[in-house]
């Protein structure tokens, strides 16, 4: 210990600081000094009473496990804010599960089944079908439209080819042309009746950052005469919902816009061929259609990547231009007015002081959620059936679209709801006690002598600060004793 009245002393080999071929160690302790010589690293019987004196800091690197590296990591680790770190895995869990597995598999499968009734209409009801199930299924968040192109290349190709004189060249265009206005459409239905109608909502344009240097950028991109690249990769690469109720939100033209969907068609025809040939009963047809959709996917997630290195250059060089756009005051003042709440949320569901019960509850959570994340990424086909939109549930599913799930998937998506139940019961409790530490903390302030009050309301100015030079701060209650005095015992989380 640094408090200990003399050096600390401890035997050790000199070969440990003079290296293999010889060297001296020397140590000096009370009155006396000491002095050993070796001609290599190891000791011998008379190299017995060497001694060397050990400081604090090589007494502490020798009782580590980990490297100096590792132990930086993980005491930066012991920083985090627990409570934020656990419940934004679980919203990434909760996302994966929802988008990746259950809409993906879902989506796919009512196309399917739209397929499968609609393959015996003429051309104008099947398209008539595609185009009214497309539109509900683009004003759905989650649903991208892959899907939507690919049951039409499945359906309306072979209802061309076989009702018309026309050939397949002649039905992939005309498929590709229905994709191409059903796109539109839905693009103009979700800027205008979704994305003007958000854009009266505070909240809305809070949460989409519409004052951040990013959708300010977006702005500007998207209000850009003509197909610029950025524009163009934008609206293309990104989603297709959030994009559109996005520009809705930004009061951008349609015409715009639109304007800039139409080269969406580069993404929409090969995803149409792939399946057309889906359909087509040769060896080599299963084959071109996984190439033709995987074209479509690389012009989509390359779109996306230009869409960002493009937004980034974007917003270093018309920095100016940023600052001419006026900030949204409203949101501005929202911002400001919600800053002592979010605080006070932050330092009431700090990690040290939420009890171990409700600590319990989200890591069961994360580790439900985590679960069922890998069950459904590294066994997708134990978890579900195989289903394509060219299959029929009469024949793959034995007529019961329930059967899609396997046994381990239904054990995924009970992970799944159980973890999301979890989750609703802690983020209840954690409402509760933040309101409970700002009601705390402003009687503090109240009662606070008037030169006090100013650090008594410090934590809600710097949380983190403040917690690193004082212990956890626990609410307290006071209770009268028969003398009349006013005691204040520890009482965590009063509810």
């Amino acid at each position: 210990s640094s408090s200990s009245s003399s050096s600390s002393f401890e035997k050790k080999t000199a070969g440990d600081e003079g290296g293999a071929s010889g060297g001296t160690t020397t140590a000096s302790g009370g009155g006396g000094a000491a002095t050993a010589s070796s001609s290599s690293s190891r000791v011998g019987p008379a190299d017995d009473d060497a001694v060397v004196v050990v400081d604090d800091t090589t007494r502490a690197a020798s009782s580590y496990y980990f490297t100096a590296e590792t132990r930086e990591v993980l005491a930066a680790m012991r920083r985090w804010r627990w409570t934020k770190v656990l419940v934004f895995a679980l919203y990434w869990g909760f996302a994966h599960i929802a988008v990746v597995v259950v809409v993906a598999k879902f989506t796919v499968l009512v196309m399917a089944i739209v397929v499968a009734w609609g393959e015996d209409l003429s051309v104008g009801a099947a398209t008539a079908v595609i185009v009214a199930v497309g539109l509900v299924l683009f004003l759905l968040p989650p649903v991208p439209g892959a899907p939507i192109y690919l049951a039409a290349g499945v359906l309306l190709v072979p209802v061309v080819r076989s009702t018309t004189s026309w050939g397949v060249a002649v039905g992939v265009a005309y498929a590709s042309s229905v994709c191409l206005g059903i796109k539109l459409v839905a693009c103009l239905l979700q800027q205008k009746l979704i994305g003007e109608r958000l854009a009266h909502s505070v909240w809305v344009r809070r949460t989409v950052g519409i004052n951040s240097d990013l959708i300010r950028t977006t702005r500007l991109v998207l209000e850009d005469r003509g197909l610029s690249v950025a524009k163009v990769a934008l609206l293309v690469g990104g989603p297709d919902w959030p994009t559109s109720v996005l520009c809705g939100i930004l009061g951008l033209r349609a015409a715009p816009v639109l304007l800039g969907t139409t080269p969406v068609w580069l993404l929409i025809w090969p995803t149409v061929l792939g399946g057309a040939f889906l359909v087509i009963d040769e060896a080599y047809a299963q084959v071109v259609s996984a190439i033709f959709v995987g074209l479509a996917a690389l012009v989509q997630s390359g779109s996306l990547a230009v869409a960002a290195v493009k937004l980034n250059a974007e917003t270093a060089r018309r920095h100016k231009d940023l600052a001419r756009i006026p900030i949204d005051d409203e949101v501005r003042r929202a911002d400001e007015a919600d800053k002592d709440r979010r605080r006070a949320y932050d330092a009431g569901t700090a990690w040290d002081r939420v009890p171990s019960v409700f600590r319990a509850v989200v890591i069961v959570a994360v580790g439900l959620v985590s679960f069922a994340c890998y069950l459904t990424t590294l066994y997708p086909s134990a978890c579900f059936r195989t289903f394509a939109v060219d299959d029929r549930v009469s024949k793959r599913l034995q007529g019961d679209w329930r059967r899609i799930v396997r046994p381990l998937g239904l054990v995924a998506l009970s992970c799944f709801g159980v973890a999301v139940a979890l989750y609703g019961v802690f983020a209840v409790a954690a409402a509760r006690y933040a309101t409970c530490f700002r009601r705390r903390r402003s009687i503090d302030v109240a009662a606070a002598p008037p030169g006090a009050a100013a650090a008594a309301a410090a934590p809600l100015g710097g949380v983190d600060a403040q917690r690193q030079k004082e212990p956890p701060r626990r609410s307290t209650k006071t209770t009268a004793t028969g003398s009349g005095a006013v005691v204040r015992e520890d009482d965590p989380f009063p509810l």
